[in-house]
């Protein structure tokens, strides 16, 4: 039986390896040094979402966080907590924005 070729696979790679160099860019902007790259990737999606309500102008809660990314509650909030930690984001209420505006 022959290999089937991946579809589009130039296209898949050429994905692949920008949203790794993407998320090693953010990781090395905004974690800690000593926190390790793999283990935050799920914490800077979750920072992204906050990013995006943020710039969209209406500030994502934290069910509506969960049901974007289709992780549980309690995982965004764990993951909300170590952003505000970091200094990265701010709570107001039940609403989560970006602590530090991008020029």
């Amino acid at each position: 039986m022959a290999q089937d070729k991946i579809k589009k696979e130039r296209q898949r790679l050429v994905l692949c390896r920008l949203m790794v160099d993407m998320m090693r860019t953010v990781h090395g902007a905004y974690a800690p040094v000593s926190e390790p790259f793999g283990t935050r990737i799920e914490t800077f999606f979750i920072g992204l979402c906050v990013a995006i309500g943020d710039m969209d102008g209406k500030p994502f809660s934290v069910a509506k966080i969960a049901a974007y990314m289709h992780v549980p509650r309690t995982t965004v909030i764990r993951r909300l907590e170590q952003l505000q930690s970091w200094g990265l984001i701010k709570g107001c209420s039940t609403l989560y924005t970006e602590s530090v505006k991008q020029q």
